[in-house]
């Protein structure tokens, strides 16, 4: 109840302050307006899913994005993560009192002294959703939530299957796997090391079931990629698609931008970004839990059921190795979002260490920080914290307005559609690129079955050579997305002959919107 009070809260409070702070996000938009249109488009098919974002998210959001009010506001969003980072929250709160009563228990064998308690679990797992970063995301239409809460939601059951050695234990973590791999990408290392883990523990003798008991599990693990490489294949004609998309997979915009350069083959780069964000996002949840990962590496990797540590280690490190071979994207405080998948380890790790005097702690910090980072990149370090604390940053919500910023244009564009042709059945051509056409949509309070969507691939329609003969509205974009440079020069190039059939009713440095004649004004 705490976290959805707090997570209602923060969602009514930046609403009333903006009525478009759910829809920063600029993927948060296209999540929505993809999964809006399965249902509300020109026509419905399977391969609407499109093929570079993963399809669970948009078959979850797709029912509560059909109510205008919450589509428009972005709120549908708010109905599926909010509940997805509740749960997430007490399942943390089961897998932290798992670890935290295996511990208790070594403490009393080694006649140590130390804090044991039932709230401490309790304690901590509300850590996850009352860190403002991870509760902005928990109320907008992003995939992270959805994410956390199957991958978490795996780990819980893996570590009691680990422990108990109990098959249902297995089937579930194995469904929760293929839910989470149909998610984010990030989960696809996870089908591969439950395979490893168990054919393992069977060749070590350390399981009671044989390979025909765990065969089902494995083969439900990795239905989820299976599935997902089929679909590509029969829709694209190409298995990996989603891979090298142009315009739209992670790694063509990679090799895209600016960012790149700057952390491909580049460790201390990509330390450097990760550590500062992870700092800002985390603060002193990073130094709790350093003693446990140096306990682990030393002497703790073949007790029962520390095989977790490795397994919720996975995400974070997809992010790292990602941003190494220059696929992944991250600056500051862009695409922070990824620093997310760090909490469950942090979370398990800092309740282990709880024994751990301040001085132990406060050294090992020390050591690891001059041996990762050299001093010019310290003094950079710690004045980007500094500032961030400053300024009270929520580096998640930071990343999300500056991209809304950035193209808050194709919102005002949005509201003068609604303000002259909300009411009636105008059909509207939009030549502006994916990303800026989606947020002009969701501002519009318009059917999407109205639009028009010209992009590079849609030279084939005969409104685009002809668009007088079925839109009554053509909005231009002069600085379009990189998925529609060519097909909108094409038009900004031959204005004259728009003209002839449209006149121009709103334009600024970024857009021009034409009606035609025969519309009048509505």
């Amino acid at each position: 109840m705490v976290v959805g009070v707090a997570g209602l809260t923060l969602m009514l409070t930046l609403y009333a302050n903006d009525r478009y702070s759910l829809l920063y996000y600029g993927d948060a938009v296209s999540h929505l307006v993809g999964a809006r249109r399965l249902l509300d488009w020109g026509h419905i098919g399977l391969e609407m899913l499109g093929t570079v974002w993963l399809p669970l998210p948009k078959l979850l959001f797709m029912l509560p994005a059909q109510i205008d009010t919450l589509f428009f506001t972005g709120m549908a969003g708010t109905l599926i993560s909010l509940p997805a980072t509740v749960v997430t929250t007490m399942i943390l709160h089961r897998l932290l009192s798992e670890v935290w009563r295996d511990h208790a228990e070594k403490v009393r064998m080694l006649g140590a002294r130390s804090v044991l308690s039932d709230k401490v679990p309790l304690l901590f797992s509300l850590l996850y959703p009352l860190n403002l970063n991870i509760l902005y995301l928990g109320i907008v239409a992003m995939t992270e939530s959805l994410f956390m809460l199957f991958f978490t939601a795996s780990a819980y059951h893996l570590y009691v299957f680990m422990k108990y050695s109990k098959i249902r234990d297995l089937y579930i973590c194995s469904t929760l796997i293929t839910l989470a791999t149909l998610t984010r990408y990030e989960a696809w290392l996870l089908p591969i090391s439950l395979i490893a883990l168990l054919a393992n523990a069977i060749h070590r003798n350390r399981s009671n079931y044989g390979y025909k008991d765990i065969l089902l599990p494995m083969l439900i693990a990795s239905s989820g990629v299976i599935i997902w490489l089929v679909y590509n294949h029969h829709f694209y004609g190409d298995m990996l698609e989603f891979v090298d998309a142009e315009y739209y997979s992670a790694s063509w915009q990679a090799m895209h931008r600016e960012v790149r350069a700057m952390l491909f083959m580049q460790p201390l780069n990509v330390i450097r970004v990760y550590g500062i964000t992870a700092s800002v996002f985390y603060a002193p949840l990073l130094v709790v839990a350093s003693y446990s990962i140096i306990s682990i590496i030393n002497r703790k990797w073949k007790e029962k059921g520390n095989v977790i540590w490795l397994y919720l280690a996975l995400p974070p490190s997809f992010t790292l190795a990602s941003m190494f071979i220059g696929v992944g994207e991250m600056d500051l405080w862009f695409n922070s979002r990824f620093l997310v998948f760090l909490a469950p380890i942090l979370l398990l790790l800092s309740i282990r260490s709880l024994r751990i005097r301040v001085a132990l702690i406060v050294a090992i910090v020390v050591i690891i920080y001059q041996l990762v980072f050299t001093e010019s990149i310290c003094m950079e370090y710690i004045q980007h914290i500094i500032q961030a604390y400053a300024s009270s940053c929520v580096v998640t919500y930071e990343d999300a307005r500056a991209g809304y910023y950035a193209s808050a244009d194709a919102f005002k564009v949005g509201e003068f559609i609604r303000s002259r042709y909300s009411m009636s059945d105008t059909k509207i051509m939009v030549i502006t690129g994916s990303m800026q056409e989606h947020k002009i949509m969701i501002s519009s309070w318009v059917e999407l079955s109205r639009y028009d969507e010209i992009i590079e691939s849609s030279t084939w329609k005969d409104s685009f050579y002809k668009p007088w003969l079925y839109n009554d509205v053509i909005v231009i974009s002069k600085s379009p997305d990189d998925d529609a440079v060519n097909v909108a020069w094409y038009w900004l190039s031959r204005v004259d002959v728009l003209k002839r059939f449209y006149e121009t009713v709103y334009e600024d440095d970024r857009y021009i919107v034409l009606e035609r004649y025969t519309k009048g004004s509505l």
